[in-house]
């Protein structure tokens, strides 16, 4: 869900901003996009999973998942359209990886526990 809608959103921003826009800063928000909106999408899927088990904290957790979320994307957006752009192309890259490496290690954790 969050990376579709970072593709309509990509396409709307390139639709509006086309005389302005070259090929290599399309590239960059496509992929910096793309990859924020999935965090967001992950942050929450991951969270709500966690905080459904938890009755009391379902709502207050929710509220929070959802706030966290959108401070990302606002922080983003803020990056990526001033002058540390290059930053705020890297930020998702960079909020990604320890995710990645927690999975990488949580999966081969698991392999010999199983074994």
């Amino acid at each position: 869900t969050g990376i579709g809608f970072a593709i309509l959103e990509n396409a709307y921003y390139l639709i509006v901003n086309y005389e302005t826009f070259s090929f290599v800063s399309a590239l960059v928000r496509g992929f910096g996009t793309g990859l924020m909106h999935g965090m967001c999408t992950l942050l929450v899927g991951f969270g709500i999973s966690f905080i459904r088990k938890k009755r009391k904290l379902f709502a207050v957790g929710t509220f929070a998942l959802l706030t966290t979320a959108i401070t990302y994307h606002s922080i983003f957006n803020m990056l990526i359209q001033s002058r540390y752009s290059i930053i705020g192309a890297f930020l998702p890259l960079v909020t990604y990886l320890p995710f990645l490496i927690w999975r990488h290690f949580k999966r081969e954790h698991g392999d010999r526990e199983s074994k």
